[in-house]
C-alpha cells in the first residue's frame, strides 16, 4: 500500500509545523513501510522519506529541508533555496530554482542543478551530476564519478575516485584528485588540476591552465593559448592549437608543441621535446634531454643536461648548454652554439653558423644516408665555424662520402695540405692531398673523384698550424 499524497498532512503521527519556519512551513515524515509521495506546502518545509522508494517535491516556496532515507529516490527542490539529502539508496535529485545544497549519499545516484547557485555533493556512490545553470560547487566525492560542469563559472572536486569531469560552458576550475581522472575542459577559460592519480586532460576551448599534478598523466592543450604543467610524474603533453607556455617540469616527459608559436620548459628530467609547427622557444632544462625543433624557425636552449638536440627545417637558433651536447644544425640556415662542454655539432643542409664554446668540441659532416646520388652540397651546405682551434677541436668527415680521403681512421698527412690564395677552379697544385685549407679565405675545401673543388666548410683564415691530426674518417 502506498500513502496517499499529503499537500496539507493533518495528521499528528505524519505531519506537524515546522518550529524553525517563519513562513508557516511544516515538518512531513513519510511512513517508514511504505512508498511515499510527499509534496511541501509553501512555507519551509522539513520532509523524511522512508525505507522504501519515495517521491519527494518541496513545494513551490520556502526554504525546504528535504531527506529521502534508505530507499531509491525521487526528489525535487522546488523554488526555495533548499538542502537536499539523498540518503542511502541509488536517488534522482533535481535542485530546482534556489540556491540549494545538494548531497547525493551512499548510493549511486543521479543529481541534477538547478538554475542558480549550488553546492553539490556526490557522496560514497558512483553518481552522475549535472552542474545546472549557475555558478556551482560540486564534490563528487568517493565513487567513480560522471560530472557535467554546466552554463556557470563552476568549482568542481572529483574526489577519490576515478572520475570524468565535463567542465561545461563557463570558466570553470576542475580538480581530479585522488583518482586516475577524465577532464574536459570544456567551452570557457578553466584552471585544470589533476591530483594525484593517473589522469588525462584535454583543455577543450578558453584560454586554460592545466596542471598534470603526482602521477604520470596525459595532457592535451586545446583550440586556444593554454599554460600546461606537467607535474611531478612522467607526463605526455601535447600543446594544442595556440601559443601555449608548458613547463613539464619533475618527471622523464614527453611533449610535443602543436600548431603555435610555443614556449617549451623541459624541467628536471630526462625529457623528449619536439618543438611542432609554429616557431618555438624549446628549453630542456635540468635532465638529459632529446629536443627536436620541428618545422619552424625554432630558438632551443639545452641548458644544463648532456642533451641531443636536433634543429630541424627551419633557421634555427640553438644554445648547447653547460654540459656534453650533442646538436644536429638542421636543414635550414642556423646559427649554433655548443656552450660550455665538449660537443658534436653536426652540419645540416643550410649554411649554417657554428660556434662550439669553451669545450673541446667536434664538428661532424657525417650523413648517415646510403643514398649517395646527393651531392655533397646537397647533404651539408657550406657552414661557418667561428671557433676552431687546433689541437683542441676535431673535425669528423664521412668515409663513405669523403671517399677520396681514405677509409676510416685518422687523415694521411699527405691527404692534407694548406694554400694561400688557393684557385678552386684549377685544383692541380695539391701534391695529391685531397682535402685543402685555404689559408687566405678560411675555407676547407675536397677534391673528389673527378678533380671537383668542393667547398665544405669554412674555418676562418689564418689557422696557420692546421694539419691532418684536426681530422677523422668515420
Amino acid at each position: 500500500m502506498t500513502a496517499e499524497l499529503i499537500p496539507n498532512p493533518t495528521q499528528p503521527e505524519s505531519s506537524r509545523p515546522n518550529p524553525n519556519a517563519i513562513d508557516g512551513g511544516l515538518i512531513i515524515e513519510g511512513f517508514m513501510n511504505q512508498e511515499n509521495r510527499l509534496i511541501g506546502t509553501g512555507g519551509s518545509d522539513l520532509i523524511t522519506g522512508g525505507d522504501l522508494n519515495d517521491v519527494i517535491y518541496g513545494g513551490d516556496g520556502g526554504n525546504n529541508t528535504l531527506s529521502g532515507g534508505a530507499g531509491d529516490d525521487l526528489i525535487y527542490g522546488g523554488q526555495g533555496n533548499d538542502i537536499i539529502y539523498g540518503g542511502e539508496g541509488k536517488n534522482t535529485i533535481s535542485a530546482g530554482e534556489g540556491n540549494n545544497t545538494l548531497l547525493g549519499g551512499a548510493g549511486d545516484d543521479l543529481v541534477y542543478g538547478g538554475k542558480d547557485d549550488d553546492i553539490i555533493y556526490g557522496g560514497k556512490g558512483s553518481d552522475t551530476i549535472y552542474a545546472g545553470e549557475g555558478n556551482n560547487l560540486l564534490f563528487s566525492n568517493l565513487g567513480d564519478d560522471l560530472v557535467y560542469g554546466g552554463q556557470g563559472n563552476d568549482i568542481i572536486y572529483g574526489g577519490q575516485g576515478d572520475d570524468t569531469i565535463y567542465g561545461g560552458e563557463g570558466n570553470n576550475t576542475l580538480l581530479g584528485d585522488k583518482g586516475n581522472d577524465l577532464i574536459y575542459g570544456g567551452q570557457g577559460n578553466d584552471i585544470i588540476y589533476g591530483g594525484e592519480g593517473k589522469n588525462t586532460i584535454s583543455a577543450g576551448e578558453g584560454n586554460n591552465t592545466l596542471l598534470g599534478g603526482a602521477g604520470d598523466d596525459l595532457v592535451y592543450g586545446g583550440k586556444d593559448d593554454d599554460i600546461i604543467y606537467g607535474g611531478k610524474g612522467s607526463d605526455t603533453i601535447y600543446a594544442g592549437e595556440g601559443n601555449n607556455l608548458l613547463f613539464s617540469n619533475l618527471g622523464d616527459d614527453l611533449v610535443y608543441g602543436g600548431q603555435g608559436n610555443d614556449i617549451i620548459y623541459g624541467g628536471q628530467g630526462d625529457d623528449i621535446i619536439h618543438g611542432g609547427e609554429g616557431n618555438n622557444t624549446l628549453l630542456g632544462d635540468k635532465g638529459n634531454d632529446l629536443i627536436y625543433g620541428g618545422t619552424g624557425n625554432d630558438t632551443i636552449y639545452g641548458v644544463e643536461g648532456n642533451n641531443t638536440i636536433l634543429g630541424g627545417p627551419g633557421n634555427n637558433l640553438i644554445f648547447g648548454g653547460k654540459n656534453d651536447d650533442v646538436i644536429h644544425s638542421g636543414k635550414g640556415d642556423n646559427t649554433v652554439y655548443g656552450g660550455q662542454g665538449n660537443d658534436r655539432i653536426s652540419a645540416g643542409k643550410g649554411n649554417s653558423l657554428l660556434t662550439g664554446g669553451k669545450g673541446s668540441d667536434t664538428f661532424s659532416l657525417v650523413s648517415g644516408n646510403p643514398d649517395k646520388s646527393f651531392s655533397i652540397q646537397e647533404l651539408f651546405g657550406l657552414d661557418t665555424i667561428t671557433d676552431f682551434t687546433v689541437g683542441e677541436d676535431r673535425i669528423q668527415l664521412d668515409a663513405d662520402i669523403f671517399d677520396a680521403l681514405g677509409g676510416a681512421g685518422n687523415l694521411a698527412d699527405s691527404q692534407f695540405t694548406t694554400i694561400a690564395n688557393f684557385d678552386p677552379t684549377n685544383p692541380t697544385n695539391t701534391g695529391g692531398a685531397n682535402l685543402v685549407y685555404n689559408s687566405t679565405s678560411g675555407v676547407l675545401y675536397y677534391i673528389d673523384g673527378t678533380g671537383q673543388a668542393i667547398p665544405i666548410l669554412n674555418l676562418g683564415e689564418g689557422l696557420d698550424d692546421l694539419d691532418s691530426d684536426s681530422f677523422d674518417l668515420i
